[in-house]
């Protein structure tokens, strides 16, 4: 597997078609060396174009253009990970 297929910007990359223009050295990065995970989730998402999503993170409140919010795992400003639970009950 190469470095590209296990970093967290992997998705961006790929969305904005840079995964072969962009040196991928995240690996190298220490353990002790990394911020912690930040979660988040979608919200006020809606469809910007005829196969893109615009969608506000709720870690860092910023408006991100995504691909669809079911393959957007993280964010593409704060890399929150898109993994808290929606609490609208």
């Amino acid at each position: 597997m190469n470095q590209c297929e296990e970093c967290i910007h992997n998705e961006v990359c790929r969305f904005y078609g840079l995964s072969d223009e962009i040196p991928c050295d995240f690996r190298e990065v220490a353990s002790d060396d990394v911020a912690p995970v930040r979660h988040g989730r979608w919200h006020d998402v809606y469809m910007s174009g005829p196969s893109s999503f615009t969608g506000t993170c709720s870690a860092c409140g910023v408006s991100n253009d995504i691909p669809h919010p079911t393959n957007a795992h993280y964010c593409p400003n704060c890399g929150a990970k898109m993994d808290e639970e929606d609490n609208d009950d």
